[in-house]
């Protein structure tokens, strides 16, 4: 047997996808939170072994766990029926936001992830994802919304996959502070 191994380049969007709008986005504005505030490195998705990036400057390594999680919000949107996939894009203040399902009937946005991290870390401090799912809320206006995580190390003792849904309610106060930071964060990133 002859034996060759090679890289499958991947991108993170498809063809079909539809068109992302030009502008400040909800995650791009987290994100730069997140790395001003040593919550992230500056090129953690962005950095790559073997020197590819893909078109929207992705390291294979930050594509493949990108499409993790888009695997397991697939998989949810087939699961969960009563949930709308993808209801369109939504924007606030000049700040774009894609979210993942949204719930009518309770009128909740649902954020989905997909992570390699400890299931024994607290919830609470993940920021970034809050910060997300915050932002979401306040474009829709919304005071409810859930978390479906997929911890796919488990609690890293032998676990296996574990999925768990957060619930979380929040006042005004904290969606509009929220919200405030992430206006300031686009003023900065957009010098407006």
């Amino acid at each position: 047997m002859t034996l060759t191994e090679s890289r499958e380049p991947l991108t993170l969007r498809s063809p079909d996808d539809a068109p992302r709008t030009v502008g400040p986005h909800l995650s791009e504005c987290v994100r730069s939170i997140a790395i001003r505030t040593g919550l992230l490195k500056e090129d953690e998705d962005r950095e790559d072994a073997e020197g590819e990036l893909d078109p929207d400057g992705f390291s294979q390594q930050a594509v493949v766990r990108m499409l993790v999680g888009k695997a397991w919000e697939d998989l949810l949107a087939k699961r969960l029926p009563h949930l709308i996939y993808h209801p369109g894009e939504a924007e606030k203040d000049g700040i774009y936001g894609t979210i993942d399902l949204y719930c009518a009937v309770e009128g909740a946005v649902h954020e989905v992830k997909a992570t390699w991290v400890s299931r024994r870390r607290e919830i609470r401090d993940r920021w970034l994802w809050w910060a997300q799912l915050k932002g979401y809320m306040a474009m829709l206006g919304c005071r409810v919304g859930y978390l479906h995580v997929l911890y796919l190390n488990g609690d890293y003792r032998g676990s296996g996959p574990f999925p768990v849904v957060f619930r979380a309610e929040f006042d005004e106060r904290e969606l509009g502070l929220n919200w405030e930071l992430m206006v300031k964060e686009r003023r900065y990133l957009y010098g407006e």
